[in-house]
């Protein structure tokens, strides 16, 4: 990763002066990386080798390697003469981007109830939308903030999902409600549960990721008995 900074840094210096090469940042252009290889490595430090993948945060990581490859991008976009739409820094301590308006952009990976940054922040996504919108755990959203203080969500990479089915129950001490599909229980969120009308012992169709072990469904559809 190193080595990629450094040849990045050394091509920028052939391009542009030096009043350009402050404009557009790329005089620290190694940090964001050396960051992001700490930042990996981090989160498998201590991990046991035959430690069970929950333990690893793979929202984190996925969020933070997609983060690693837009950089690498905007940089040589910067590099070949093409200035990216968002204007491009360094990095701040929460991976933020800024549209030309001044609006702020986050990317992030859906954990089944929230967007989880790639600095491991979360960010409420309101129930309704995720719910009528179908959002499926590890799908990749984006998040824009304006500069009124509003938040406005979109799904920018859902991953490939299936579609199982189980019986919907209720866990009588949190209340949380979830589908039990042979003896494995998937939470779900309460705004899924009250736009169908649904209650114990209904058939629930959920969408779950196709390749990957996830904690919680999309309710696709309710069939009351």
């Amino acid at each position: 990763m190193n080595q990629l900074g450094s040849v990045l840094s050394d091509r920028a210096s052939d391009l542009f002066s030096d009043d350009q090469l402050q404009t557009i940042s790329t005089t620290d252009i190694s940090t964001p990386l050396t960051n992001d290889s700490k930042l990996l490595d981090d989160a498998y430090h201590d991990v046991p080798s035959d430690a069970p993948s929950a333990l690893i945060n793979v929202a984190q990581i996925k969020s933070r390697l997609l983060s690693i490859e837009r950089d690498v991008q905007g940089l040589l976009q910067i590099i070949d003469g093409h200035v990216p739409t968002l204007a491009f820094r360094p990095h701040d301590s929460r991976d933020e981007q800024y549209l030309d308006g001044g609006e702020r952009v986050v990317e992030g990976v859906f954990n089944g109830e929230k967007m989880i940054g790639p600095d491991g922040r979360e960010y409420a996504v309101p129930p309704n939308y995720a719910s009528k919108s179908k959002i499926v755990e590890g799908d990749m959203m984006k998040l824009t903030i304006t500069n009124s203080g509003k938040f406005i969500y979109k799904q920018i990479a859902p991953v490939v999902r299936r579609t199982i089915h189980g019986e919907l129950v209720q866990d009588p001490d949190s209340l949380q409600w979830g589908v039990l599909v042979n003896g494995k229980v998937y939470k779900v969120l309460k705004a899924s549960i009250t736009f169908y009308h649904a209650k114990s012992g209904d058939e629930i169709f959920i969408l779950v990721p196709d390749d990957a072990q996830s904690a919680w469904g999309a309710v696709e559809n309710v069939i009351g008995r």
